[in-house]
């Protein structure tokens, strides 16, 4: 039988996390990794305490840490690993807007660097940069950079073929 297919999607740390944990599963295939914006920005200080309690190599604290790809210095959080098939980055506005915009007029955090390959390609990674919406805002359900995601999602899912029903199983709380 057909393996499930994996989509992840993560927001601001939230996407630093699914870096990490592509990275320590290298033999689980993900089909789709979805950044939203994702960021480093407090990341030691918001989970530093947390993680120093439960050691583990490589240890989630050097999620944001700096590595050497291709000739260049990325975050590591930057670097798509080889089990994840495509990519898809959604980065928020950079500058503040002129027109209506989605969230804060002025974008106080924000993604710059794109995602790269470990060979330093962008070989199945895609990128969007929101001109409207802030940090926030490329998360909400009917701004631009979702209905890009869902967009190129509907496209790739177009040739995907459904897995077969599994056993059925009996609804523990309808027992007598």
């Amino acid at each position: 039988p057909r393996p499930p297919r994996l989509v992840l999607l993560g927001h601001s740390q939230g996407a630093v996390w699914l870096h990490h944990l592509t990275r320590v599963n290298p033999s689980v295939p993900i089909d789709v990794q979805i950044d939203l914006d994702g960021i480093c920005l407090g990341w030691r200080g918001d989970f530093a305490s947390l993680l120093r309690a439960r050691p583990a190599d490589p240890s989630p604290l050097e999620a944001c840490d700096v590595i050497r790809v291709a000739g260049r210095n990325l975050n590591i959080k930057d670097v798509v690993w080889p089990n994840v098939k495509l990519n898809l980055e959604v980065q928020s506005k950079r500058l503040p807007a002129r027109t209506q915009t989605l969230g804060l007029p002025v974008n106080y955090l924000f993604e710059l660097t794109p995602n790269t390959r470990l060979d330093g390609t962008r070989t199945g990674l895609e990128r969007f940069v929101s001109t409207r919406e802030d940090h926030s805002a490329v998360s909400y359900p009917r701004s631009e950079a979702m209905g890009w995601v869902t967009g190129r999602l509907l496209a790739l899912t177009r040739d995907w073929t459904p897995a077969p029903p599994g056993p059925a199983t009996t609804d523990v709380g309808s027992r007598p």
